[in-house]
């Protein structure tokens, strides 16, 4: 599932969406990195998260699209491309 942390990253670069995590993007982050397929890809993505989020306060507009997406956000939904599940797609 290297492709989803790819993507991931991505997003964090290029939005800031999860960047700064408050308690709910947290959470959907932590999520999205327990679909990676190994120890080491997880850590990976834990550490994107930590190097993108630093310093950064996210807005309520970005804490209600974490918690919107806390639910739909599965490895099931990410294995089948459905990005967006998990806030991933433009």
């Amino acid at each position: 599932m290297s492709r989803s942390l790819s993507l991931f990253a991505l997003c964090l670069v290029l939005t800031g969406f999860l960047g700064g995590c408050t308690p709910p993007c947290e959470a959907l982050a932590q999520q999205i990195c327990e679909c990676e397929l190994n120890r080491r890809e997880e850590e990976a993505c834990r550490e994107a998260i930590r190097a993108a989020s630093a310093g950064r306060v996210p807005s309520e507009a970005e804490d209600q699209v974490c918690e919107a997406r806390l639910d739909g956000c599965t490895c099931k939904a990410l294995e089948e491309g459905d990005l967006a599940a998990c806030g991933l797609a433009k």
